[in-house]
């Protein structure tokens, strides 16, 4: 594994920066502490909305596991609790099981189609899954931000 705090997408975008130094564990398989043995689901979001969030938390000291990129679909793959399939904002946030394919035109591609183009982003001590209640409500106070102040329509 290596730090780095640059993730290069294929040529035709550009790298994705972020502030916090992640460890780089090159290859999909094996999955990294504390994913095997233990359930989980997973969130996936676009790496800019979702890097920038997991940093907010990081820098709050909320905990933040491994996340799992797909630099061909542009995809991060967050591991969070199990129960989060269940609630209200992970069916409205799409949190789907141990499932760690990428959405692509509407299908789920089959986690072979994406190689060589995954590697998984660890931070300094990955012995915890992200925490996705802190993660939903940060996406979503981003999303919001992003979209701007509502007008009133007369």
């Amino acid at each position: 594994m290596m730090p780095s705090t640059t993730v290069m997408w294929p040529p035709s975008t550009t790298g994705v920066r972020t502030t916090y130094a992640w460890w780089h564990q090159l290859d999909e398989q094996p999955h990294p502490d504390p994913l095997p043995g233990r359930e989980w689901a997973a969130l996936s979001v676009r790496p800019m909305l979702g890097l920038a969030a997991l940093e907010v938390l990081i820098a709050a000291g909320v905990d933040v596991g491994p996340v799992l990129v797909c630099m061909q679909h542009r995809w991060l793959h967050i591991p969070v609790e199990p129960e989060a399939v269940r609630s209200f904002l992970g069916e409205r946030l799409g949190v789907k099981g141990r499932c760690l394919s990428c959405a692509y035109d509407g299908q789920r591609l089959q986690r072979g189609g994406c190689r060589p183009f995954r590697l998984w982003l660890l931070p300094q001590d990955p012995t915890v899954l992200t925490d996705f209640r802190a993660l939903a409500e940060r996406l979503d106070a981003m999303r919001a931000m992003r979209a701007g102040p509502v007008s009133a329509v007369a």
